[in-house]
């Protein structure tokens, strides 16, 4: 048996966190590492925990999510990244994956793109 996906949400909205939570635990191929509300929370919890997936808003408290994205990859093991954000726009996509980011979804598709999103980054564990 394969290990679950072990992940970290990064969102400063609170009631996010709560429901994008509780969404991603009916799925046992996925473990939450940890829910934290900035980029700097993110750091402190990937240096002290394995973590293989970030979940990532891009307006977070501290270093916004795209410079949370460029340092997680420049990082050792960097984790694969998937920005989440209400900011769905071409603009806002391409700057997140010149920053390293592996994906891209707007809150409105999250119940719907997101597992089908990191199946393909996954595929051994597809949720």
């Amino acid at each position: 048996m394969t290990p679950p996906v072990r992940l970290l949400l990064v969102d400063d909205n609170h009631d996010f966190l709560v429901s994008a939570s509780a969404h991603l635990r009916t799925r046992p191929q996925l473990s939450i590492v940890g829910a934290v509300r900035s980029g700097e929370e993110a750091f402190t919890l990937l240096n002290s925990a394995p973590v293989d997936l970030v979940l990532l808003d891009l307006n977070v408290c501290g270093l916004d999510g795209l410079e949370t994205t460029r340092q997680f990859k420049a990082g050792p093991r960097a984790p694969k990244v998937i920005i989440v954000t209400l900011q769905d726009a071409p603009e806002y996509r391409r700057r997140a994956l010149a920053a390293g980011a592996d994906g891209f979804i707007g809150k409105a598709e999250f119940t719907t793109a997101l597992f089908p999103l990191i199946a393909t980054l996954f595929p051994a564990e597809a949720p």
